[in-house]
């Protein structure tokens, strides 16, 4: 053959989210999985302009989490008090 094919690259992937990373913004103005709009991201509160948010609903005053360990001394106490009755229950004969 006296001509080559070429081959087209592949476009470059989307540039990362400002907001959330993910790299799904479509040319550098919206993003599909946080909904992060370039044309309001001018400050970070540029999407409450003219909204009045009531206070008390900030993030500083949420409640924390449970820990993994609060979640396993909760278990462990409740199985230790199963145990303890089905004792008792098997002790006295009662037939359960």
């Amino acid at each position: 053959m006296w001509f080559r094919r070429r081959r087209r690259r592949p476009p470059p992937p989307p540039p990362p989210c400002p907001l959330c990373g993910k790299s799904t913004v479509l040319a550098g103005r919206f993003c599909r999985a946080c909904g992060w709009d370039a044309d309001l991201a001018e400050s970070p509160d540029a999407h409450l302009d003219g909204v009045d948010v009531p206070t008390g609903y900030g993030r500083e005053e949420e409640e924390p989490a449970p820990t993994a360990r609060g979640n396993f001394l909760l278990v462990a106490a409740v199985l230790a008090l199963v145990s303890f009755l089905l004792a008792l229950l098997a002790e006295s004969g009662i037939a359960w």
